[in-house]
């Protein structure tokens, strides 16, 4: 894959290039024909040297077209290819006009076939090339009015005598090196310009796909913490991660003795249980709109109410501990057939103020929330041990849930690093909405 954005554009140019010269391969192939078709239905009036120069460079037009085509489908496309086909392309030209080299072919409008190559040669998006099939057709055409006169086929005059008599003029011939010199700087310069706005056209269109590549690995990224609804919400509305002071509900989960269950079961067996009871667990955190913290060995720490806030975040948290028992009931009616001992778990949970934003060092940051609030709730989360519970309310949680639940008191105890008794209620039923 290419290394920078500039490298891209010129492959995808590359491509354009490769589009634009089939096209001009086709073109050509239709110009010949024509060409041959005009010069059948003169042939009676031209000389046989020159109806058979337009059978010639017919032929070679055809033949060229042909070629260009199978190289490209076969061997694929070169700059090398347009340059010469360019090169023949404008001998083809020069050639016609000096069979018919006479006074008739500087006076006619014949050189204005040229153009239509110098518009060809734009066509291959390079300025380069378009200078390059200018100077090819003034230097031709100039070739031809040396050969003209060397070989004595006309006679100069002025530019009077130019209109009036059979004379050519060779101001006349000067100012139409002239006119083709504009049309090859006008011709140079607009696909100078279309160069260039397609070139920030592209870098633009790879820009922004690169921003939503990047946009779609953080949201990737943030729903493995938070439902891909809020991950949505963070990006497109420009949620600050950085330190605030929030309420939110922390809940905390932990599987009972989980040092033993280990034990008995091998590393795989282990990684294996712990990704199937995460994974059921998780997806009932996001369910209810929380935010995954952090898995602290077999423990889970989840946010309601940061970085988004639903407006009933302690009821989501309860509903979610609520929701994660009855899942862990039915992964116990499994692994009971399949002759495993079934595995309990305690929740605590605790709403308060926390500290929430990206926090760590230079090298490794992550969003998290801090404070008493976090501490208070892995202390009742531990609780339950004590209790002999299994989902533990604090007080500020079931003042804002009351309405829902049914709860049944437990006696105040005390938890490390809490100088008073603790109060907590364990939850009996709640109510959905």
């Amino acid at each position: 894959m290419p290394d920078t954005i500039q490298q891209i554009v010129a492959g995808l140019f590359l491509k354009e290039q490769r589009r634009s010269e089939i096209t001009i391969a086709w073109v050509r192939l239709l110009i010949m024909l024509i060409y041959l078709a005009g010069g059948l239905a003169v042939r009676k009036e031209v000389p046989a040297h020159s109806l058979h120069m337009i059978l010639l460079t017919t032929a070679g037009g055809v033949l060229l077209s042909i070629l260009v085509l199978a190289w490209i489908h076969f061997f694929g496309f070169s700059n090398r290819i347009k340059y010469l086909a360019t090169t023949l392309d404008i001998l083809m030209v020069a050639l016609t006009l000096w069979a018919f080299t006479s006074f008739r072919t500087f006076k006619s409008e014949a050189f204005l076939v040229y153009f239509l190559w110098i518009t060809l040669g734009a066509m291959r998006l390079s300025t380069k090339m378009t200078i390059y099939t200018g100077l090819l057709a003034i230097g031709s055409y100039i070739a031809i009015i040396l050969a003209a006169h060397w070989q004595h086929t006309v006679e100069y005059g002025t530019v009077t005598e130019h209109f009036t008599t059979p004379k050519v003029s060779l101001l006349n011939q000067f100012l139409r090196v002239l006119f083709m010199s504009g049309v090859v700087i006008v011709a140079a310069y607009i696909t100078r310009v279309s160069h260039r706005l397609a070139l920030e056209s592209a870098q633009k269109e790879l820009q922004n796909r690169k921003q939503e590549q990047e946009k779609q690995k953080v949201l990737d990224t943030l729903s493995r913490y938070v439902t891909h609804q809020i991950a949505e919400k963070i990006l497109h509305e420009d949620v600050s991660l950085e330190g605030e002071t929030r309420i939110a509900t922390i809940l905390f989960c932990d599987i009972r003795d989980f040092t033993r269950l280990s034990e008995q079961l091998k590393a795989s067996e282990t990684v294996k249980f712990l990704n199937q009871y995460f994974s059921m667990m998780v997806d009932i955190v996001f369910k209810y709109n929380g935010t995954l913290d952090k898995f602290i060995g077999d423990e889970i720490m989840a946010v309601f109410g940061v970085p988004i806030s639903s407006e009933q975040d302690a009821l989501n948290a309860v509903q979610a501990a609520a929701e994660m028992h009855t899942a862990l009931d039915y992964m116990n009616r499994e692994r009971q057939k399949e002759g495993h001992s079934p595995i309990r778990i305690g929740i605590g949970i605790h709403t308060g103020e926390v500290v929430a934003g990206n926090i760590g060092s230079a090298k490794r940051m992550e969003y998290t929330v801090t404070g008493p609030t976090v501490n208070l709730a892995s202390r009742v989360e531990t609780l339950n041990k004590k209790l002999g519970t299994s989902i533990l309310l604090t007080e500020s949680t079931l003042q804002l849930v009351r309405d829902y639940v049914q709860v049944q008191a437990q006696p105040a105890a005390m938890v490390r690093g809490i100088d008073e008794p603790v109060r907590t209620w364990s939850l009996e039923s709640v109510r959905y909405q």
